[in-house]
């Protein structure tokens, strides 16, 4: 069982590191869950906490040649961290792109993140990010889209190729465009160029994936497309938000088909998730507008009709299969 740390003293987690008290624990076992929420955490502090933090990740010696920390769950919910820390926890995430599992982020003060969205493209047994409470806005969801689109998912390589499989409904296309027009209205910027998503799900709706095969199979999956679970509840507030969040909500791959190229371990389901089909998760905010709440409602929508008509596919071939 992981060791949990909730102190943000700094030489609390150095203790980790030989001749320190924690340096035998570490040599048993270096799996780590880190959980500071709530601890009102400047972007001072927290980068005095990371620091140690890092210099423990990279640690090597000879009676720990694999470590002392293998950080498996960080959480920095509610504090008070802005853009200042995003390159340091950026840092962290990249060194723990084989370890790390979770990662709670939501209720902070960030809303410029590139740097940090970018050291997620090596993640690959990551199964969930809370993203909620952070003030993203339509700039953020650009960032955010354009880095989802980047991920490397090796194993639905052969999907691209199939095409069109779903016809998207009419009242879909009339909100897309409205969405588009008030976008385009309200929020133009100069060299601003939103992601070609229809490339990315190409029509690319076949949300039931590949299977593994082995190990070697968790490598496969890389980046913001891998993450079974991605919270952004009360972070979608504009329509150019909402239009982001819909065309994820139709590319992203179901949860049990992400998990299978997971290791195994105990669920990280999120408690709002309502759409088992749909592992985008978001609660609707107050400041978006009936236009932007009903293209996630379609997004939605959309995605259990097409998980339908996958199962009667599946359960039309079975019957072939059987009596041929």
């Amino acid at each position: 069982m992981a060791d949990l740390f909730n102190d943000v003293k700094p030489s609390n987690i150095r203790k980790r590191i030989p001749p320190g008290l924690g340096s035998r624990a570490g040599a048993r076992d270096p799996h780590v869950e880190i959980d500071l929420t709530g601890k009102e955490l400047t972007d001072d502090r927290f980068a005095a906490f990371v620091d140690n933090l890092i210099d423990c990740i990279q640690y090597r010696g000879e009676e720990h040649p694999n470590g002392i920390i293998r950080l498996t769950k960080l959480v920095v919910k509610g504090n008070a961290l802005t853009v200042a820390s995003v390159k340091k926890l950026g840092h962290v995430v990249a060194l723990s792109s084989d370890c790390l599992t979770q990662l709670n982020i939501s209720d902070n003060r960030i809303s410029t993140w590139q740097a940090f969205l970018e050291s997620l493209k090596g993640w690959y047994v990551l199964k969930k990010i809370d993203f909620a409470g952070n003030p993203l806005g339509g700039v953020g969801f650009d960032v955010f889209a354009r880095v989802y689109v980047e991920s490397d998912l090796d194993f639905i390589e052969s999907l691209a190729n199939e095409g069109s499989k779903y016809q998207v409904p009419t009242d879909v296309v009339v909100i897309l465009s409205k969405a588009v027009d008030v976008i385009s209205l309200a929020e133009e910027k100069k060299n601003r160029k939103p992601p070609d998503y229809f490339k990315v799900f190409g029509f690319q709706i076949d949300c039931q994936g590949g299977k593994p095969t082995g190990d070697s199979n968790y490598r496969r999956a890389r980046g913001l497309q891998s993450v079974p679970y991605l919270v952004f509840s009360n972070s979608c507030i504009t329509n150019a938000c909402a239009f982001h969040l819909w065309t994820i909500i139709l590319s992203h791959h179901q949860p049990d088909t992400l998990l299978e190229f997971l290791p195994p371990g105990k669920s990280v389901a999120p408690p709002e998730q309502t759409n088992p089909l749909n592992g985008i998760v978001y609660t609707l905010n107050e400041k978006l507008s009936a236009l932007g709440t009903r293209l996630l409602e379609l997004g939605n929508e959309f995605r259990i009709q097409t998980s339908d008509i996958d199962a009667e596919e599946t359960e039309s071939q079975g019957i072939d299969d059987e009596f041929g």
